[in-house]
């Protein structure tokens, strides 16, 4: 079991860990991003289309419209930078595909 605390940033996965990642306008993306089998903290701050992934790297990838939707699209065994913009049904992934699917108002899935 794990939180985002959006006000002040904190992760806490109950009885293993706490960290700070993140601010009040940022949507948490915790994803498996260096394939090691372990999720890692990241999230999606939409005004600025970053990507910033607790540790490991940054990246530019979406926009405002979007929310995020990480997962491994490729089956590397890396999860991938995904978006989702519901009022057009658009998924992209970053350096890999962009498709449109579903309606106004799907709430998108990955796993």
């Amino acid at each position: 079991m794990g939180i985002f605390r959006k006000n002040s940033g904190r992760w806490a996965i109950r009885d293993l860990t706490r960290l700070y990642c993140g601010a009040s306008t940022d949507r948490p993306a915790p994803g498996d991003y260096d394939g090691n089998g372990t999720w890692e903290a990241g999230i999606f701050r939409p005004a600025a289309s970053l990507w910033a992934i607790c540790g490991l790297t940054r990246a530019y990838f979406g926009s405002s419209s979007a929310g995020p939707v990480p997962a491994d699209y490729d089956g590397d065994g890396v999860d991938d930078l995904g978006i989702f913009r519901d009022y057009s049904s658009l998924w992209a992934v970053r350096e890999l595909t962009r498709m449109y699917f579903g309606g106004t108002d799907d709430i998108p899935m990955t796993r």
